[in-house]
C-alpha cells in the first residue's frame, strides 16, 4: 500500500487558527516575596488611620500580576507574606492590650499572625490555579472569591471583621454608599473589582476592562446620587455624648464613686447647654453591679429624674444560677427620665478569647479553659429602648458594633437610631480605636439610621444617615458633645431586609468558577 503525501497535510486546521505551543505560551518569571509584600503594604496604607483610600484600587496588582504561572502551593506561600505584612501593620495594637494579663496580649497578636495571613494565601493560590486554567479573564472571579473569604472569616463565634477591604473606602463616601445594598463586604467586592479592571487594562484586555469599569462606575454614580436622595427620615433626636477619659485599669482599682462623680459632673455641665433626648455614657462607665448595688442604681435614677432625660450607661452585671454559681454579663442599663427602675441589655456578640472562649455552644467544657479572658455569657435579646419623644433606639456594646448582620436585627426589631457604648482605652492611642470608630460608620450606611457613640477615652462621635461623622470628641479628652440628627423612617434598606444575600451570590459565583475550572477550559489560554 502506497502513501499519498497529500493525505499528511493538515487540511482540517484553518491557516488562520493559532496553534498553541510551548514557545507561544506566556512565560512568567518566578517572583520572590517582595511584590506580594508590596501588595500587603499598599493595602495597609488605604486603611485607617492613614486613609490613603485610592491606593486600595491598585493594591492587589503586584500580587495578581506576579502570581500568574505559579502553582497553587507556591502562590499560597507568596500570598501568605502579603497577608503577614498587612495584618501585622493593621492589628499590631492587639499586642498593646493592657487589659490582658501577662503574655496574653502578645500571644493573641502572634496567634492572629498565624491565622489571618492564611486568607491572603488562599486568595493568591486560588487565583494562580484559576489563571492556569482560564488565563487573565479569571480575574473577574476574584471579587467573589475575596468576599467569600470575608464571609467565612466572620462566621459566628470566630468573626473578626477588622480587615474587610471595604473599610479602606470609609473616607470615600460615594463608594461606601453601596453598603446599603450589600453591607461593607459589597464595598470590598467593588474595591477588588477595580483592581481586576486595572489588571485587565494593563494586560491588553481593553474591552473587558472597560465593561468591568463601566459596571463599577455605575455603582459609584448610584452612590453619589444616593447621598443626596436618602429615604424619608424620622423625627430628630438629640443625644449628649459623655467621654469621661477614665483610665480603664485605675477605675477598677478605685471606688466606683470616683467614676460616677466624673460622669455626674460632666453630665450636669452638658445639661446646662440644652436638654437632650438621651444622655449616653460609655461601656462600663460605672464599675459597679448596678443591678445589685442599689445605692449606685439609686444615684443614677435620681440623676435621670433631675435631668428629666434618660441615661444609658454601661456596667457589669451577673445573674445567679439555680444550683449555685453565676453568669457574668457585659451590660447596658437604660435609666428612664422619670426616675423609675432601669431596663437592661446584655452584650450578645462577645470578643473571641477576650470575653469568651468560642464554640462553647457545642462544647461547654471549653468554658473551663483560662486564657485570661473575662468569660462573659452572651445576651439573648436584641433590645430596643423607647425615648419620651417616641424615638426607638438600640444599644450595641463595643465589639458587636462592627458586625452588620447583628445591627440589622435591631432595625428589624423596630429601632430607628443606633447607639454604641465602648471602651477602647486598653489599646492606648494606637490604630485600634481609629479603626473601630471608622467601622461603625458603615452601620449607619447599611441601615440609614444615625449612630451615636460614647467611648471612655475616645473616639466618641455621631454619624448621620449618609455615614458622615458630624461631630466627635478626640482621643484622651474629657468632654461632652450634644448632637441632633434625623432618625430613620419606616423604610428598610435592602441590606436590612436581605442581609448578605448579594455577597452570598458573589461568593457562589467564585465557588462555581473554582468547581468548573478543573473540567472546563476557555480554549487557548490567554496570557
Amino acid at each position: 500500500m502506497s502513501l499519498n503525501p497529500e493525505s499528511l497535510e493538515p487540511r482540517d486546521i484553518p491557516e488562520s487558527a493559532p496553534v498553541e505551543t510551548a514557545a507561544s505560551r506566556p512565560q512568567y518569571r518566578p517572583a520572590g516575596r517582595l511584590p506580594f509584600m508590596l501588595s500587603g503594604f499598599l493595602a495597609l496604607l488605604a486603611f485607617p488611620p492613614i486613609n490613603l483610600w485610592p491606593v486600595a484600587w491598585m493594591a492587589l496588582l503586584p500580587l495578581i500580576r506576579n502570581a500568574r504561572g505559579m502553582s497553587f502551593t507556591r502562590a499560597f506561600r507568596r500570598g501568605w507574606w502579603a497577608g503577614l505584612v498587612f495584618n501585622a501593620g493593621l492589628l499590631y495594637w492587639i499586642a498593646l492590650n493592657t487589659g490582658a494579663g501577662g503574655l496574653l496580649a502578645p500571644i493573641s497578636f502572634l496567634g492572629m499572625l498565624l491565622v489571618y495571613p492564611l486568607y491572603w494565601g488562599l486568595f493568591t493560590g486560588l487565583w494562580a490555579f484559576l489563571h492556569r486554567r482560564w488565563g487573565n479573564l479569571a480575574v473577574l472571579l476574584l471579587p467573589g472569591i475575596w468576599v467569600g473569604l470575608e464571609l467565612f472569616k466572620n462566621l459566628p463565634e470566630i468573626g473578626f471583621p477588622w480587615q474587610e477591604f471595604g473599610l479602606s473606602q470609609v473616607r470615600f463616601l460615594p463608594v461606601a454608599q453601596v453598603a446599603e445594598i450589600g453591607g461593607i463586604r459589597l464595598v470590598s467586592a467593588w474595591v477588588v473589582g477595580v483592581n481586576a479592571a486595572v489588571f485587565l487594562l494593563l494586560a491588553g484586555r481593553r474591552r473587558v476592562a472597560l465593561i468591568t469599569a463601566a459596571a463599577l462606575f455605575l455603582g459609584l454614580t448610584w452612590g453619589i446620587w444616593r447621598m443626596y436622595h436618602l429615604p424619608p427620615a424620622g423625627p430628630e433626636v438629640t443625644v449628649m455624648l459623655v467621654q469621661g477619659n477614665v483610665d480603664p485599669e485605675a477605675k477598677w482599682q478605685e471606688s466606683a464613686d470616683s467614676s460616677l462623680a466624673i460622669y455626674q459632673r460632666l453630665t450636669r455641665r452638658g445639661l446646662g447647654e440644652g436638654k437632650p433626648d438621651l444622655v449616653l455614657w460609655p461601656e462600663t462607665a460605672i464599675p459597679a453591679y448596678l443591678g445589685h448595688q442599689l445605692s449606685y442604681q439609686r444615684r443614677l435614677r435620681l440623676l435621670a429624674k433631675e435631668a428629666r432625660t434618660p441615661i444609658l450607661t454601661g456596667a457589669p452585671h451577673y445573674e445567679l444560677k439555680l444550683g449555685g454559681g453565676y453568669t457574668s454579663l457585659n451590660s447596658a442599663f437604660f435609666f428612664p427620665g422619670d426616675g423609675t427602675a432601669p431596663q437592661r441589655y446584655d452584650k450578645i456578640r462577645l470578643v473571641p478569647f477576650g470575653e469568651r472562649v468560642p464554640f462553647q455552644k457545642w462544647f461547654p467544657e471549653l468554658g473551663e479553659l483560662n486564657f485570661g479572658q473575662a468569660e462573659f455569657t452572651p445576651g439573648k435579646e436584641y433590645a430596643v429602648f423607647d425615648l419620651p419623644n417616641g424615638v426607638r433606639l438600640s444599644p450595641q456594646i463595643c465589639f458587636e458594633s462592627v458586625f452588620g448582620p447583628e445591627t440589622r436585627r435591631y432595625a428589624i426589631n423596630g429601632a430607628r437610631a443606633l447607639v454604641n457604648l465602648t471602651n477602647d482605652g486598653w489599646y492606648g492611642n494606637s490604630s485600634g480605636p481609629y479603626q473601630h470608630a471608622a467601622l461603625v460608620q458603615f452601620r449607619s450606611i447599611e441601615t440609614r439610621y444615625p449612630l451615636f457613640r460614647a467611648a471612655n477615652t475616645g473616639i466618641s462621635l455621631a454619624v448621620d444617615r449618609v455615614g458622615r461623622v458630624v461631630d466627635r470628641i478626640p482621643w484622651a479628652i474629657r468632654d461632652t458633645r450634644t448632637i441632633t440628627l434625623e432618625t430613620g423612617g419606616p423604610f428598610l434598606t435592602f441590606y436590612v431586609k436581605h442581609g448578605e444575600l448579594i455577597n452570598y451570590m458573589l461568593a457562589a459565583a467564585g465557588l462555581l468558577g473554582l468547581l468548573l475550572a478543573p473540567f472546563v477550559r476557555f480554549g487557548r489560554r490567554s496570557g
